[in-house]
């Protein structure tokens, strides 16, 4: 017997009394009360879903739950390393990877002056790698980034996690711009000196992949967690 949008909603408020408050982790547990309980009814169709609701709770002590709940968390991190690792990888197809190959031949192969400052060599790219990420976010993401933080009305620990994450690789990249931007401001360092002039012939076009295939990544998964739990959404 497949059970009703009310008695599964009743599952969900259990969830919560027990201190099990992410909705993702809850529908993970609910999951696993579904087919417990309907696997019951069948055995025992007389009963009314109250009754095998009640035996199910004797059946999973609290403590048990907690346990059970733990491991889903797990779950759920495994889930977004897994989605995070295939739209990383689905973001360097051949045509991404021929670019990115493009990029630095350009670098490396471009007559940059010897006279030209570092600040005027990092200054374009990195200003092209934050239009990219404000770009791509507000128009191939149409701001999901945000509006998902904005929409949430239950918690949900896949998105957390993200969040995290998301704030980690912006702190990364802004130390990394401003670190640049410091060796920058030595007008004395100029493009002749051969050990900074290779260093950031490489760096330079690692940060702009870095950017674009993160901020690639992180507009998707936002949006397949969106299109994945959107009850938890407005």
């Amino acid at each position: 017997m497949t059970l009703t949008t009310q008695q599964l909603q009743c599952l969900y408020v259990y969830c919560s009394t027990i201190g099990i408050d992410e909705f993702d982790v809850q529908t993970e547990l609910v999951d696993h009360f579904t087919e417990w309980i309907e696997q019951r009814w069948k055995d025992l169709p007389d009963k009314k879903f109250s009754d095998i609701f009640y035996m199910m709770k004797e059946s999973f002590p609290e403590e048990d739950l907690i346990m059970i709940a733990r491991e889903k968390r797990k779950a759920v991190e495994k889930e977004l390393w897994n989605l995070y690792k295939k739209e990383f990888l689905s973001f360097f197809n051949v045509p991404k990877i021929s670019l990115s190959v493009l990029l630095f031949l350009i670098f490396f192969l471009y007559p940059w002056s010897d006279e030209m400052s570092i600040l005027t060599f990092i200054n374009p790219p990195l200003q092209l790698s934050v239009l990219y990420m404000l770009l791509y976010s507000a128009i191939a993401g149409k701001n999901i980034i945000r509006k998902n933080t904005d929409d949430l009305k239950q918690p949900l620990l896949i998105h957390q996690k993200l969040s995290l994450l998301q704030w980690k690789a912006i702190g990364g990249f802004i130390a990394f711009f401003l670190i640049l931007l410091f060796i920058g401001f030595f007008k004395e360092i100029k493009l002749r000196n051969d050990l900074i002039s290779t260093l950031l012939k490489v760096i330079i076009p690692m940060y702009m992949i870095s950017t674009f295939s993160i901020t690639h990544v992180f507009v998707r998964v936002n949006t397949l967690i969106r299109n994945r739990y959107p009850l938890a959404f407005k």
